[in-house]
């Protein structure tokens, strides 16, 4: 009685201050409001995983030693990363929605104002109060004000409703306001008191984002109690006079029908509530569950999420490196595995050169180094033959620079062509042999005014030397440019022509230089070419040899004059008819005449054995052939030989030469290539022919030694360009940073890219393997992190943990209402009627093949338990007030007067409200949990109406009162 009296001085007291309470209330809301802009949201899921979790200890070595891998890699938060669009429209849907019940439910159209503007202002303080926590979830964030709204919202409907009856009993406004709130005290704090403790019964789920929601919502539940007896019995007495004259009628239901109903047919109702409890019981264990938070539904989100690529980042420690790559290799052996990414395999393992490409072009993308595989071999080989003694011929190492040009490391224009000296022999003023226009029957009209189609117009070689070449060049120079011959007598032509003894007799290089005119060297060559060096050979042969090998070869016509090949062809007609017409002399021995398309080979001569076979040459058509100027007849028994005739002996040869012979004798010829630049040559064809066991190498160890060794080297240096050598510093530059980036101090990180699906049995099945083989390959502490692992770890977990929140929440009930009603049995169908209610949810949502989300499970079990417990504990403490002084049925017809207006109204919110709100909500895991909880609170609305009055009547026997609540004698 102490405590009574002095609760309703208290009481008194408060309404008495109200102004006093109402102005602190305000300026606390708008405290409050200046706080929101400072909340801090997380939007990492991982910010929530347990203590104990292994993927949160991974985390947090990942944080401390990896800062930013985790974004880089992919994540496990993209469904989480941005507020979803379209949440303003569907919060002012929902608050519309409560209008919209309030003003049909509510005796006064005024009434709905106040409400609203009681819960708006606990709202907004618990809002604005999340600041001064370290953090809230985006979810929380986004559920916490409508659920707050749709929870405390009967505490202002049952406040107003005794108001409301004391006023019809005639008591001023004030004194109504005493007794109303003395009257509901406690009734309120029951309720509220068993809704806070039901709430903070999720900060037992393992996933700290059920403490996150739970104590937020405690919070505010809290403060929309302190509301509703500070502000709100302010807001009803100075709003009375406009309450009163508002009034309207409401809906109500039936009550004495249905309590006749309920206490006729209780036996029946008390079987189907217990059947309705036990078959929510056992079908809610058929619904699916799922782990994995539903995806913000932006614009920006990829419905094929669930298909992207997925990294699982294995944590392990630097002693345990050496078994990384077996065990990553092991893992590679899934087909769904993409690529194993590592500290070691990145920089580490030695790789082919095919390896070495396919690891850039999967750890770089479309930012990879075009790297040339043969570039590659080079190097390789180079690396592993730092001595080298290889010698080739020239004719290998002209394919070998024409590659090694093809592979872009030789620039245009540098690069060694062998060929290329060859048609340099050409270059020297004199005319095609066999077109002079002092033989009778010549062509001589297709002699070109200019010497050369590579000359310029001042008459220079385009290909000329430098100064410092022409010193190399002197040899050539003096022969090419003066055409003078050393040797004894030739045959003189007569003026009328050559004869058919002249055409057929075999001459030397020299006399046939005489013999047509033309110019020795050139002549030369050509024989050198023939494989004729020292040899002879009939004009017939030499022409025909010159129109086939030189004009008939599309390398060389290409650099001829126009037209050197009608001159040549005039000449080779001339030539035949002088063979059909016979021999001049008859004394003479006849010769034996070639055949029309003779060559080289129709007269028989000495051919060297690596000599080519006719047509054999065909150099790439990158040089001019100069026509030859016209030339004095002279007398000559040999032509001295130069370096450029040395390198074409080289040549037709096929012997084989070290790359100093090489370098110097190019030089001699005029060609000016260092040494340095005939060995990268030899390097390149070393690496081409190479057919020894393939060659590996870490890419650390090839990118250092291709930028700090072959890069800086005399060779490299000069043929290779700025955009190759950029080419591989950024290839060292972005390989080397990523594997750096896997490597820490204390830890590394491997990466395992999959094609496994978010969550399924399959992707949990790889899990579990991953575990194992890690577990089996190393022995430090080690970690893996990846989306999959997480529901693995909540998948894992669950049963326990929904056993254990569900018990303690059933006890903290029961022990609030068994003290409440000083009774150990009227609880009992109380939670029952509530759990029935949650099974009933969980239930319909797995209907049609659908699933449910295991946290809205767990969220909505700890919602309901503790909100629509207070519409049992508010109908069962009417029907015992009611029962002292009337029977069970009167009690019950009382029950539904007193109360049932109260239930419809916040129980009509709290399941239509959010329904509503699922549908228009961008965010399907916050959409999941207002469905799951419109769907439950609906089942507990219809079982605490049309059930529980029953099993209350049926109990009633058994029901132990409080001596208040006896019963008089009678009905």
């Amino acid at each position: 009685m102490k405590l009574r009296r002095i609760a309703l001085h208290f009481v008194r007291w408060m309404v008495r201050n109200r102004v006093a309470f109402f102005i602190a209330t305000l300026v606390v809301a708008v405290l409050c409001a200046g706080l929101i802009p400072h909340i801090h949201i997380h939007s990492d899921m991982t910010h929530y995983l347990p203590d104990g979790s292994a993927m949160k200890q991974g985390m947090e070595i990942l944080d401390a030693e990896f800062p930013g891998l985790q974004e880089q890699a992919g994540g496990f938060s993209e469904s989480l990363e941005a507020m979803p669009k379209g949440l303003g429209k569907t919060i002012i849907i929902g608050v519309a929605l409560v209008f919209a019940v309030l003003l049909m439910m509510c005796s006064s159209v005024l009434e709905v104002v106040i409400f609203l503007i009681t819960v708006g202002v606990a709202v907004l303080i618990n809002v604005g109060s999340n600041a001064l926590l370290d953090g809230v979830s985006m979810m929380t964030n986004t559920i916490s004000p409508v659920l707050q709204m749709v929870l405390s919202m009967d505490y202002c409907i049952i406040l107003m409703n005794r108001y409301r009856d004391e006023r019809l009993r005639g008591r001023l406004p004030v004194a109504s306001m005493n007794r109303a709130v003395g009257g509901t005290a406690t009734s309120i704090l029951s309720s509220a008191f068993t809704t806070i403790v039901s709430l903070l019964m999720l900060c037992l789920i393992k996933l700290k984002i059920g403490s996150d929601l739970g104590i937020v919502l405690a919070k505010g539940v809290a403060i929309s109690l302190i509301c509703n007896f500070t502000l709100l019995p302010a807001l009803i007495i100075w709003c009375r006079k406009a309450i009163e004259a508002s009034r309207k009628k409401v809906p109500v239901l039936p009550a004495g029908p249905l309590s006749r109903f309920e206490h006729k047919f209780r036996i029946p109702i008390t079987i189907v509530f217990a059947a309705a409890f036990v078959g929510f019981t056992l079908l809610q264990l058929r619904t699916p569950l799922f782990f994995g938070p539903p995806q913000w539904d932006t614009e920006e989100t990829d419905n094929s999420l669930q298909q992207r690529i997925q990294p699982a980042i294995l944590i392990y420690s630097n002693a345990d490196e050496p078994a990384v790559p077996a065990l990553l290799d092991s893992i590679a052996a899934d087909p769904k595995v993409r690529e194993c990414i590592s500290y070691p395999s990145l920089a580490g393992k030695p790789l082919s050169t095919s390896e070495v490409i396919t690891l850039l072009s999967t750890f770089a993308g479309d930012k990879a180094p075009a790297l040339d595989e043969n570039m590659l071999k080079m190097v390789y080989y180079a690396h592993e033959h730092p001595v080298r003694s290889e010698k080739y011929s020239l004719k290998t190492l002209q394919q070998s620079a024409e590659a090694l040009q093809q592979s872009g490391m030789v620039p245009a224009g540098k690069g060694i062509d062998i060929q290329k000296m060859i048609r340099k022999s050409f270059t020297a003023p004199g005319k095609i042999p066999g077109t002079s226009p002092g033989m009778t029957g010549s062509a001589s009209a297709g002699t070109t005014e200019k010497a050369s189609v590579g000359m310029t117009e001042t008459g220079h070689s385009e290909g000329t030397n430098s100064a410092a070449e022409a010193t190399d060049n002197q040899e050539v120079s003096e022969i090419t440019e003066t055409g003078m011959v050393s040797g004894g007598e030739t045959p003189a032509r007569p003026a009328e022509g050559p004869t058919y003894e002249q055409i057929t007799t075999p001459l030397t290089a020299a006399e046939m230089a005489a013999f047509l005119p033309s110019n020795p060297s050139q002549v030369s060559t050509l024989y050198r070419m023939a494989g004729k060096k020292g040899g002879k050979m009939t004009p017939v042969e030499f022409i025909r040899y010159v129109r086939k090998n030189i004009v008939g070869k599309k390398f060389y016509a290409a650099f001829l004059p126009k037209g050197a090949a009608e001159d040549l062809a005039a000449t080779d007609k001339l030539y035949q008819k002088i063979l059909e017409a016979g021999p001049t002399v008859r004394e003479t021995p006849p010769v034996t005449e070639p055949p029309a398309d003779s060559s080289i080979a129709a007269a028989p001569a000495p051919v060297a054995a690596d000599a080519p076979a006719q047509g054999e040459v065909t150099p790439a058509p990158d040089e001019t052939l100069t026509a030859m100027a016209p030339a004095e007849t002279r007398s000559a028994a040999t032509i001295k030989e130069t370096p450029l005739d040395r390198i074409i002996d080289m040549y037709v040869s096929g012997k084989e030469y070290a790359p100093d012979v090489v370098s110097r004798r190019l030089r001699r010829a005029g060609i000016a290539v260092s040494q340095g630049e005939a060995e990268l040559l030899y390097l390149y064809t070393a690496a081409r022919l190479y057919d020894g066991p393939e060659t590996r190498l870490s890419p650390e160890t090839l990118l250092n030694y291709l930028a700090d060794t072959l890069l800086v080297s005399p060779a490299f240096s000069q043929v290779v360009d700025d955009s190759t050598r950029a080419m591989v510093t950024q290839a060292r530059d972005s390989l080397l940073s990523g594997a750096g980036m896997l490597r820490g101090p204390r830890h590394s990180v491997a990466v395992v890219l999959n094609e496994y699906e978010i969550e399924s049995d399959a992707s949990f099945a790889f899990v579990d393997r991953l575990r194992a083989s890690a577990d089996q390959a190393l022995q430090e502490e080690h970690y893996w992190i990846s989306e999959s692992e997480m529901y693995k770890e909540l998948k894992d977990g669950f049963p326990e943990e929904l056993l254990l929140l569900t018990l303690l929440t059933i006890l903290s009930i029961y022990i609030i209402v068994a003290i409440n009603f000083r009774s150990v049995l009227t609880p009992i169908p109380l939670i029952m009627t509530v759990l029935a209610g949650v099974y009933a949810n969980v239930w319909a949502s797995g209907l049609g093949g659908h699933s449910m989300y295991y946290l809205s499970y767990l969220i909505v079990q700890g919602i309901l338990m503790g909100a629509t417990i207070d519409y049992s504990i508010l109908f069962t403490s009417c029907f015992l007030s009611s029962r002292q002084a009337s029977g069970p049925r009167g009690a019950l017809e009382a029950a539904y007067r007193a109360s049932s207006h109260s239930i419809l109204t916040s129980g009509v919110i709290l399941a239509l409200v959010p329904l509503v709100m699922s549908f228009t909500m961008p965010d399907m895991l916050v959409a999941s949990i207002l469905r799951s909880l419109s769907l439950g609170a609906f089942a507990v609305l219809i079982l605490i109406l049309f059930l529980l009055p029953g099993v209350l009547a049926l109990l009633d026997p058994l029901i132990k009162y409080r001596k208040k609540f006896r019963p008089k004698p009678g009905r």
